[in-house]
Protein backbone atom coordinates (compact mmCIF):
# COMPACT_ATOMS: atom_id res chain seq x y z
CA UNK A 1 0.00 0.00 0.00
CA UNK A 2 1.30 3.43 -0.91
CA UNK A 3 1.47 5.90 1.97
CA UNK A 4 0.66 9.56 1.66
CA UNK A 5 3.26 12.13 2.57
CA UNK A 6 1.57 12.89 5.91
CA UNK A 7 1.35 9.19 6.84
CA UNK A 8 4.99 8.71 5.98
CA UNK A 9 6.04 11.66 8.19
CA UNK A 10 3.92 10.44 11.12
CA UNK A 11 5.21 6.86 10.98
CA UNK A 12 8.92 7.66 10.58
CA UNK A 13 10.96 7.58 13.74
CA UNK A 14 12.36 10.91 14.95
CA UNK A 15 16.08 11.40 14.20
CA UNK A 16 18.40 9.80 16.70
CA UNK A 17 19.86 12.59 18.89
CA UNK A 18 23.18 10.76 19.16
CA UNK A 19 23.53 10.48 15.37
CA UNK A 20 22.63 14.14 14.98
CA UNK A 21 25.23 15.14 17.60
CA UNK A 22 27.90 13.09 15.79
CA UNK A 23 27.01 14.74 12.48
CA UNK A 24 27.14 18.22 14.02
CA UNK A 25 30.53 17.49 15.60
CA UNK A 26 31.88 16.25 12.25
CA UNK A 27 30.66 19.44 10.55
CA UNK A 28 32.22 21.61 13.29
CA UNK A 29 35.58 19.82 12.93
CA UNK A 30 35.56 20.28 9.16
CA UNK A 31 34.78 23.99 9.57
CA UNK A 32 37.55 24.43 12.16
CA UNK A 33 40.01 22.58 9.96
CA UNK A 34 39.56 25.32 7.37
CA UNK A 35 39.59 28.16 9.91
CA UNK A 36 42.64 27.14 11.88
CA UNK A 37 44.87 25.67 9.17
CA UNK A 38 47.45 28.28 8.10
CA UNK A 39 46.82 29.81 4.69
CA UNK A 40 50.30 28.81 3.48
CA UNK A 41 49.43 25.15 4.11
CA UNK A 42 46.08 25.52 2.38
CA UNK A 43 47.67 27.14 -0.69
CA UNK A 44 50.45 24.54 -0.77
CA UNK A 45 47.86 21.74 -0.62
CA UNK A 46 46.04 23.32 -3.57
CA UNK A 47 49.27 23.53 -5.56
CA UNK A 48 50.16 19.93 -4.67
CA UNK A 49 46.80 18.73 -6.00
CA UNK A 50 47.64 20.07 -9.46
CA UNK A 51 49.23 17.75 -12.03
CA UNK A 52 53.03 18.04 -12.12
CA UNK A 53 53.09 19.75 -15.52
CA UNK A 54 50.69 22.49 -14.31
CA UNK A 55 52.35 23.33 -10.98
CA UNK A 56 54.88 25.68 -12.51
CA UNK A 57 52.52 27.76 -14.66
CA UNK A 58 51.80 31.41 -13.85
CA UNK A 59 48.33 31.84 -12.39
CA UNK A 60 46.01 34.78 -11.61
CA UNK A 61 45.06 35.30 -7.97
CA UNK A 62 41.48 34.32 -8.83
CA UNK A 63 42.66 30.77 -9.48
CA UNK A 64 43.78 30.44 -5.87
CA UNK A 65 40.95 32.37 -4.22
CA UNK A 66 38.25 30.40 -6.03
CA UNK A 67 39.95 27.10 -5.20
CA UNK A 68 40.00 27.76 -1.46
CA UNK A 69 37.04 28.12 0.88
CA UNK A 70 36.67 31.16 3.07
CA UNK A 71 37.45 30.94 6.76
CA UNK A 72 34.12 32.56 7.54
CA UNK A 73 31.79 31.88 4.57
CA UNK A 74 28.79 33.58 6.18
CA UNK A 75 30.64 36.94 6.05
CA UNK A 76 31.65 36.98 2.41
CA UNK A 77 31.36 35.33 -0.93
CA UNK A 78 32.47 31.87 0.13
CA UNK A 79 35.97 31.99 -1.31
CA UNK A 80 39.30 32.83 0.29
CA UNK A 81 40.50 36.39 0.74
CA UNK A 82 42.86 37.60 -2.00
CA UNK A 83 44.95 39.43 0.60
CA UNK A 84 45.54 36.27 2.66
CA UNK A 85 46.25 34.19 -0.45
CA UNK A 86 48.71 36.79 -1.79
CA UNK A 87 50.58 36.84 1.52
CA UNK A 88 50.72 33.04 1.55
CA UNK A 89 51.99 32.93 -2.04
CA UNK A 90 54.78 35.37 -1.16
CA UNK A 91 55.75 33.20 1.80
CA UNK A 92 55.91 30.21 -0.55
CA UNK A 93 58.27 32.10 -2.86
CA UNK A 94 55.82 33.10 -5.59
CA UNK A 95 56.14 36.55 -7.16
CA UNK A 96 53.50 38.80 -8.69
CA UNK A 97 54.18 40.14 -12.17
CA UNK A 98 52.04 43.00 -13.43
CA UNK A 99 51.35 43.58 -17.08
CA UNK A 100 50.11 46.91 -18.38
CA UNK A 101 50.43 46.31 -22.11
CA UNK A 102 47.47 47.31 -24.25
CA UNK A 103 48.13 44.24 -26.37
CA UNK A 104 47.19 42.11 -23.35
CA UNK A 105 43.92 43.95 -22.91
CA UNK A 106 44.81 46.19 -19.98
CA UNK A 107 46.09 45.46 -16.51
CA UNK A 108 46.88 41.87 -15.65
CA UNK A 109 48.65 40.46 -12.65
CA UNK A 110 49.84 36.89 -12.57
CA UNK A 111 51.62 34.95 -9.85
CA UNK A 112 54.74 33.08 -10.91
CA UNK A 113 56.12 30.11 -8.96
CA UNK A 114 59.63 30.23 -7.50
CA UNK A 115 62.41 29.47 -9.95
CA UNK A 116 63.66 25.91 -9.54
Amino acid sequence: MIKTWAEKILTEAPPDPERRAIAMEKKRRQRNLIRFQPMTERVQNLIDMLPENERHLPRPIAFFTSGLKAKYPHRGLGHASAQEVGTALRELGWTRVRGWSKAEGGFRATWHPPAA
